[in-house]
């Protein structure tokens, strides 16, 4: 859990890729690579950020290899993201940045889940 390589949705509706700190109830606290690399060396950090739970995700299997099947699905076991017309701009933003990021980086986990949720990802 602590590390996972996800995406969230901005306050904008633009997916950034992050690193999930810890989950609570409803809500899912992500921090970046650099707070979580100060935190793994023993330096000071910048506190996690808490995004409700709908609008933190991994990426669909699926999703990847066919551009019609749904790019997300819910980080959390039993949350269901809000997909609406703003999903659909929202997915395709994040397939452009997937497209550009830093292979280095890392990619959010994929899920070979299609029922759009995370069967097996940690209780919000």
């Amino acid at each position: 859990m602590r590390g996972d390589i996800v995406v969230v949705r901005n306050f904008q509706d633009k997916p950034l890729i992050r690193r999930v700190w810890d989950v609570g109830k409803d809500v899912v606290f992500i921090t970046n690579d650099e707070q979580l690399r100060r935190y793994q060396l023993g330096l000071p950090m910048l506190p996690p950020v808490g995004f409700p739970a709908e609008d933190v995700f991994r990426l669909s299997s699926a999703g990847l290899k066919n551009n019609s099947d749904s790019l997300i699905v819910g980080y959390c076991d039993g949350v269901k993201p809000k997909l609406t017309e703003k999903s659909r701009r929202f997915e395709n933003a994040l397939r452009q940045v997937l497209e550009t990021e830093n292979p280095k980086r890392g990619r959010p986990n994929a899920k070979s889940s299609a029922s759009g949720h995370a069967s097996d990802g940690p209780e919000c």
